[in-house]
């Protein structure tokens, strides 16, 4: 007896030492073996400040732990604390239970060097340790491939019994054998930053926390909380409810006041840019399924506010306020209904240069020389059809594995109930034709209600510098923009600042006058028939410039005289007809070519007035008579 209680006595006493060095020594030494190790393991030195934990609790603690660069100084990935809680007990009554997981004050630096990142030599070191064992697995695998083959045909084919019945989702907590019970997951005060060190790309998000109170067998209903900072303001929120009995989800996301300046780094690797700002907002709330996603219906709303953006070139563009809001977005019915896109106080401008413009400098866009001396010649059309034939003797389509003709893809129906855009100011800088010219046009409107991928109809007003303004109507289908109507009314526009393009086709600077047109404009099918309705008011030229040589060389100052009225009115009727998709198709050249024929027409034959049609006046003959001399 006394010998069992001594045993009994070494026995507890051996526990006690045993729990003892488990409870206070093992962590350490786990820790400081981890340290020593780890460069062989992974090819990085990592440094672990506090490991312990508590038998009587089942609380584990892994505290200040850091992976380092490749220079062992430099923290790649690191955190400040972590915990884990768990429940050993409740495995008695069948259930896995976590009672909290936390971590906090995790940090993560991702640097980009072309195809390069700072994690590359971790992944190819593990791939060089796994190297010989993947390739014996390899050989193992082909083996068991060979066998599983018939087992691969009967899966298979109940794929495509699931794919074919109605999908139906399935709690994946209770398809397991014990039950699970997780609780208080709380990740906070995480830290991520990325760079691309050849693009200049710079991502830094901060304050991220995510938070899952529960995910139970017992209760379907599993909530997930993430939240996260942005260094130079702007906060972002998603709250996830999921059903996880039905599969249903609902998603709210809410991006507030974000600050462009956070995204600068990557818009300008993309546009070439000096100065973004202004403040994003975005939310958007998703109603749908786990099992059939593409029924998700969304909803939102999206706001810019005081937006700033400066051209690399020299050029700006500011935008006060953009808003829209849509409601019943589905995928599966393919619906994109806006309620409404508001647009108020933008700035713009358009530099149209001889080769190029700033939209393609801005977007990087080189302008393509032709090359001059190409060695792709031109086959001969008897040669060419010789080789047709040829082709169509030798060969015989073989139809056995034609392609089957593409089915036409149904464009989304997108549907908008209001549109309003004020308060506009657009520049034109065209410094394509011989002498520069710089027009603003002011308090741009652009309304429309009900617009669809069926039915565009807008209106749109404006104001012109010094005097005059312009109302256009426009009814066409964003579907087929091969047909479309425009009326256009431009009353009293003053002609002085388009003296630069006067000069670039006629050598003559424009004075003074004020213009009036109404123009009906039908295009069917990509023809465009044009009736234009033309009244100039009181124009007068100055001295043709020397020195330049103009596009047309006519009378300018005879023609215009002999054009006007009593009332020094000029009324002319400009048809214009055409194929949109010419590429040597211009409407304004048209416009300047039939105006200077007309000029030419009336100083060498100024009687024809009397009895011949304007039309006539307009026609490709005055063309061999473009070339007369001055007045």
């Amino acid at each position: 007896m006394k010998i069992f209680k001594k045993l009994l006595a070494v026995f507890c006493a051996l526990i006690l030492v045993l729990a003892l060095f488990i409870q206070f020594l093992f962590p350490p030494i786990a820790a400081s073996y981890v340290e020593k190790h780890s460069a062989e393991w992974i090819g990085r030195q990592v440094k672990i400040n506090d490991f312990h934990w508590s038998l009587l609790s089942f609380e584990i603690h892994l505290n200040g732990v850091t992976l380092f660069e490749q220079d062992n100084q430099t923290e790649f990935v690191g955190w400040d604390n972590f915990s884990l809680d768990i429940s050993p007990l409740a495995l008695l009554t069948g259930t896995g239970k976590l009672e909290s997981l936390k971590l906090n004050g995790l940090r993560a630096n991702v640097i980009q060097n072309g195809e390069h990142f700072n994690f590359s030599d971790i992944l190819d070191f593990l791939n060089k340790q796994n190297q010989d064992s993947l390739s014996i697995a390899q050989k193992e695998k082909t083996d068991v491939i060979e066998n599983q083959k018939p087992i691969a045909d009967s899966l298979k084919t109940a794929k495509d019994s699931i794919q074919n019945s109605q999908a139906k989702f399935v709690n994946p907590l209770k398809s397991l054998p014990i039950k699970v019970q997780l609780e208080n997951i709380d990740i906070k005060n995480v830290s991520l930053s990325y760079k691309d060190i050849a693009t200049k790309r710079e991502l830094i998000v901060e304050k991220i926390s995510v938070s899952i109170p529960e995910i139970s067998s017992k209760n379907p209903e599993a909530k997930v909380l993430v939240h996260a900072e942005f260094p130079l303001g702007g906060k972002f929120d998603l709250t996830t409810n999921v059903n996880l009995d039905s599969g249903l989800f609902k998603v709210n996301t809410n991006l507030n006041e974000y600050n462009l300046e956070n995204a600068f780094s990557i818009a300008r690797s993309i546009v070439q840019i000096d100065l973004l700002k202004g403040n994003f907002s975005l939310k958007i709330n998703a109603d749908g399924s786990i099992s059939d996603p593409l029924s998700t219906v969304v909803s939102g709303a999206i706001k810019m506010k005081d937006v700033q953006l400066k051209e690399s070139a020299g050029g700006a563009y500011e935008l006060n306020y953009f808003g829209t809001g849509f409601t019943g977005v589905s995928i599966a019915q393919n619906k994109i209904p806006v309620d409404s896109l508001i647009v108020n106080g933008v700035n713009a401008h358009f530099d149209l240069f001889k080769n190029t413009n700033n939209i393609a400098k801005l977007l990087k866009q080189e302008p393509k020389e032709e090359s001059k001396d190409s060695t792709i010649q031109a086959i001969p059309k008897e040669l060419a059809k010789n080789t047709e034939d040829s082709v169509s003797l030798k060969t015989t389509p073989d139809t056995t594995f034609a392609e089957k003709p593409k089915t036409k893809e149904k464009l989304p129906e997108i549907t908008l109930k209001t549109l309003d855009i004020s308060n506009v100011k657009f520049t034109l800088n065209d410094y394509s034709i011989k002498k520069p010219m710089h027009y603003t046009v002011r308090d741009i409107q652009v309304s429309g209600k009900d617009i669809s991928m069926k039915s565009l109809g807008i209106k749109v007003s404006m104001h012109f510098p010094q005097s005059g303004s312009l109302n256009l109507d426009f009814k066409g289908s964003p579907s087929d923009l091969t047909t479309m109507k425009i009326n256009l009314l431009i009353s009293q526009m003053a002609l002085q600042p388009f003296s630069p393009y006067s000069i670039h086709f006629t050598g003559f600077p424009l004075k003074a006058g004020t213009l009036n047109v109404e123009s009906h404009t039908n295009i069917l099918k990509n023809e465009l028939d044009s009736k234009n309705s033309v009244l100039i008011h009181k124009i007068d030229v100055e001295d043709k410039v020397k020195n330049i040589e103009p596009e047309f060389s006519i009378p300018m100052k005879v023609g215009l005289y002999l054009l006007k009225d009593r009332k020094d009115d000029i009324k002319i009727d400009l048809p214009v007809k055409g194929n949109i998709t010419d590429p040597e198709f211009s409407f304004g050249k048209i416009i300047w070519k039939t105006f200077c024929n007309l000029i030419v027409k009336v100083a060498l034959t100024p009687t024809k007035l009397l009895t011949a049609p304007v039309d006539a006046l307009t026609s490709e003959d005055s063309e061999e008579k473009a070339n007369t001399s001055e007045d």
